[in-house]
């Protein structure tokens, strides 16, 4: 696998639009994450907004999130948000799963249940984004043809705000963010 690298100027730009396109075109989306609170709320906000677009969104989560955050939980929960939360599940959904999307995780390692999500789901090649502010020499990219979100900031949650913002701007008649 290749390093992470931030992106910006005009490969940002096209790189953001690629992922706004490939966020209108799909309906069904897995969200994957190493699970701390950062990646967890980048998937949540993003997950209900996708609810309001009418997208459906089926969350990896391998755990409970433990007691300092276990609000998202109640979040996700009260919201009905889908979460997949072990391997049965994931070959349950599958064929339902349009495109990926990687939250806030330096490498595979941190992905909960990542072998059976590549042998199941990335295995079939669907478009793939991944949105990440962690670079060095442990992070490397999670698939060698997704689009890359790759930004420095403080956490991933400011560039899915960005991303939040750029869908709002291209769609003046969706909720608001």
């Amino acid at each position: 696998m290749k390093e992470k690298a931030p992106i910006d100027g005009q490969t940002w730009d096209s790189n953001l639009k690629q992922a706004i396109d490939l966020i209108q075109k799909n309906q069904n989306f897995i969200f994957c994450a190493d699970l701390d609170p950062d990646s967890v709320g980048s998937m949540l906000a993003l997950s209900l907004y996708f609810n309001h677009l009418g997208k459906k969104v089926y969350i990896v989560m391998s755990e409970s999130l433990g007691d300092g955050v276990d609000f998202f939980e109640q979040i996700i929960e009260y919201n009905s948000l889908k979460v997949v939360r072990n391997e049965k599940s994931i070959k349950e959904i599958k064929d339902d799963v349009q495109a990926v999307i990687f939250f806030d995780t330096a490498n595979t390692k941190l992905v909960p249940f990542y072998p059976i999500i590549s042998r199941e789901i990335l295995s079939k090649a669907p478009p793939v984004v991944e949105i990440d502010h962690h670079f060095g020499a442990d992070s490397e990219e999670i698939t060698d043809y997704g689009i890359k979100l790759f930004r420095t900031a403080n956490a991933n949650t400011e560039i899915i705000a960005e991303l939040l913002s750029n869908l709002k701007e291209v769609n003046p008649d969706c909720p608001n963010p």
